[in-house]
């Protein structure tokens, strides 16, 4: 291994760092090399996690983070490509309303403000085969197009409103209508709350569930006119 290598391919220290100082550059070093390390490992590894180089008086060493934006990821499919290679991410809500939220993700690039024609087609395989695994049914689709996240983002740059208040995200993204049971199956937190209580009884929650959605071919036809 190169000796520059402060970081071994299980995703240790070397020995000669694992007590002992570590200057602010080793640190930068050590968690550069970590995401190399993982992105050897699987690409995916470096988009979701986050590396905390740890030091206390008897050893140094790596803490892996879920990114807070990942946490609640219950399914991806890759569609391997020498240069072009994509994720389609589902997501439960960290909001309370009954979506999966999906999202692109280039391996290279991150996150994906719009989606290719050959992207779509893969978009479509990943959407059949995650209803599949979790036997979703009569779903429906909630699409902010291009034009709309656009606008969105111009009036933020404008200074009308705080990027942390904008009301949707700039990246391509999908919501799928799913019932409210498999949320509060796949994540507790919503039962603990009884989400379906404060679907009736609070206005925000009640807005997430009226929101116009969708049939998929329907959603289909507007995502193609945004590639």
């Amino acid at each position: 291994m190169d000796g520059r290598w402060l970081v071994q391919e299980d995703i240790s220290l070397i020995p000669s760092k694992r007590t002992g100082p570590l200057s602010s550059e080793e640190q930068r070093t050590i968690q550069s090399q970590v995401v190399e390390r993982l992105r050897e490992q699987d690409p995916m590894l470096y988009h979701i996690m986050e590396v905390k180089v740890v030091r206390n008086p008897r050893k140094n060493f790596i803490n892996l983070i879920v990114r807070k934006d990942y946490i609640t990821m219950i399914f991806y499919k890759t569609f391997p490509d020498v240069d072009d290679t994509v994720t389609y991410c589902f997501f439960l809500p960290d909001k309370l309303e009954p979506y999966v939220i999906i999202t692109a993700v280039h391996h290279r690039l991150g996150k994906l403000r719009n989606i290719t024609t050959k992207q779509l087609d893969e978009l479509k395989q990943s959407v059949a085969e995650f209803k599949d695994k979790f036997q979703i049914q009569n779903e429906s689709y909630h699409y902010t197009s291009s034009g709309e996240r656009a606008e969105t983002d111009s009036h933020t740059s404008s200074g009308h409103i705080s990027r942390d208040n904008k009301s949707h995200s700039s990246h391509f993204h999908l919501k799928m209508r799913i019932p409210t049971g498999m949320i509060c199956h796949t994540l507790p937190i919503f039962n603990l709350i009884n989400l379906n209580r404060l679907r009736t009884s609070a206005e925000p929650v009640q807005y997430n569930y009226s929101r116009d959605c969708m049939s998929w071919e329907e959603c289909c036809r507007l995502m193609a006119q945004d590639t």
